[in-house]
C-alpha cells in the first residue's frame, strides 16, 4: 500500500533486463530470416551468430545467446515472421498508460505460444542463470533474488500491508500478468515483490485496469479504514477530494487483492485492541498521580491524558509505517478515535475510575 522505493543500483542493474529483451528481439528481425523450416536452420543460425563481429558488449550478448537455450527460442520467433521488437517498444513505452487505462491492446489479442514460451524461459531460467548474471549484469549474485532481498528488508507487502516480509514467504509478482502480456515478463517496473498470499493465492494472473501501482502511487493516501460501532465491522471509504479516476484505480486495486474482505474477516478487532491499549495506558498513568483521592481528578484531566496517549500512539505507529504490518489500518483508526471518541472514552474512564473508588471505599467500611 505504501509507495515502494528503489535504490539507484537496483534500478541500473534491472534496466539491463530491458536492454537484453530489446537486443534479443532486434536479432529476431535480423538476418538470417527463415521462410521454410528445415532441420539445418538452427545450425545455420548459430553459425551466423558466431560470425557476427561487434563491440565487446555485443560479443557478451552473443555468448549468452549461444551458451544457453536462448538461440533455440530465437529461431522459434524468427519462424513467426512478426516484428516483436516494435510490439515490445510499444507496450513498454506505454506501460504507465496501460496501468492508467488510457492505452490497451485489443481485447481479443492472444500472444503466440512461442512468444510466451520465450519470455517464460527468460524469467524462469535465463535471468536466474550464473552465465547471464556474470556476463551480462557483471555480478556474481542473482539480481532477481537481490530484488527480493532488498524489497523484503524491513518492509511489509506493498499490496496488503498485513505481513512483515520474510524472504522465504515472498515472491516476485508480474503486476501486469505475463500470461497475456509476455513481453513484460522481465520488464523491471512490472516486477513487484509481494507476500505469497497476495501474489500466489489471491491475485494470480488477474488484473483490473485502470489501477494504482506500488511503484507510482502511494495507495494509502487514496482511502481510509473506518470502524462502524453499529455492525462492529471495518469499512473502507474514500476522501471526498479524491478524483473519479483515482477512486476507480484504487477500487480496482482493493478488489484485486480482496483488501476489504480480508481486513473485515481477520482484523476487525484492531479497533477494540487500540481502545483497550489507550484505556490501559491512561489508567496506568493515573495510578502515578500524587492525589490520594482519585475523585479529585477532573474529566478535563482525563481528556488531556487520552489525547496525549493517542498522539504518542500515532507518532510511534507512523515511525514504523511500511516496516511493521497493519500500520495503515491502525493509523486510520487512531485518527478516527482522535476525531470522534475522545470525549466518550474519557467519560467512560471517568465513570470507571469513580466506580472503582466507590468500591474501594465500601471495602474499607
Amino acid at each position: 500500500m505504501y509507495k515502494v522505493q528503489w535504490t539507484e543500483d537496483l534500478r541500473n542493474n534491472l534496466k539491463k533486463y530491458d536492454d537484453f529483451s530489446k537486443k534479443f528481439l532486434e536479432y529476431v528481425n535480423n538476418e538470417p530470416l527463415f521462410i521454410n523450416q528445415s532441420l539445418r536452420d538452427l545450425e545455420e543460425l548459430k553459425n551466423k551468430l558466431r560470425m557476427e563481429t561487434h563491440d565487446e558488449e555485443e560479443k557478451i550478448f552473443l555468448q549468452i545467446i549461444l551458451g544457453t537455450d536462448a538461440h533455440k527460442y530465437l529461431l522459434k520467433l524468427k519462424y513467426l515472421n512478426e516484428d516483436f521488437l516494435r510490439d515490445y517498444i510499444d507496450v513498454t513505452q506505454n506501460y504507465k498508460n496501460l496501468i492508467d487505462g488510457s492505452w490497451s491492446i485489443p481485447t481479443d489479442y492472444q500472444p503466440p505460444i512461442d512468444l510466451k514460451d520465450t519470455f517464460t524461459y527468460f524469467y524462469t531460467n535465463l535471468i536466474k542463470s550464473k552465465k547471464f548474471n556474470e556476463k551480462f549484469l557483471s555480478t556474481t549474485a542473482i539480481e532477481i533474488e537481490n530484488l527480493r532481498r532488498h524489497m523484503t528488508l524491513k518492509s511489509t507487502c506493498p499490496y496488503c500491508d498485513i505481513y512483515r516480509f520474510e524472504f522465504d514467504l515472498s515472491s516476485v509478482d508480474h503486476f501486469v500478468p505475463k500470461a497475456k502480456y509476455p513481453l513484460l515478463s522481465i520488464f523491471p517496473i512490472n516486477l513487484v515483490v509481494a507476500c505469497t498470499a497476495c501474489n500466489d493465492r489471491i491475485k494470480k494472473e488477474n488484473i483490473h485496469f485502470p489501477i494504482v501501482h506500488p511503484y507510482f502511487d502511494n495507495v494509502v493516501e487514496n482511502f481510509y479504514f473506518e470502524y462502524s460501532e453499529d455492525d462492529k465491522m471495518l469499512n473502507i471509504n474514500f476522501p471526498s477530494s479524491l478524483s473519479a479516476i483515482d477512486k476507480k484505480k484504487t477500487e480496482n486495486f482493493l478488489e484485486l487483492f480482496e483488501i476489504e474482505d480480508r481486513y473485515k474477516e481477520n482484523y476487525k478487532d484492531v479497533y477494540d485492541d487500540l481502545i483497550d491499549d489507550i484505556q490501559g495506558r491512561v489508567l496506568a498513568g493515573l495510578r502515578m498521580v500524587k492525589k490520594r483521592d482519585i475523585r479529585d481528578i477532573e474529566i478535563e484531566f482525563i481528556e488531556d491524558s487520552v489525547e496525549e496517549i493517542l498522539n504518542e500512539s500515532i507518532e510511534s505507529t507512523q515511525k514504523v509505517r511500511s516496516i511493521k504490518g497493519l500500520t495503515k489500518v491502525k493509523l486510520d483508526l487512531l485518527e478516527q478515535i482522535s476525531n470522534s471518541e475522545v470525549k466518550n472514552l474519557s467519560n467512560y474512564l471517568y465513570v470507571e475510575i469513580n466506580n472503582k473508588q466507590i468500591r474501594s471505599t465500601s471495602n474499607v467500611i
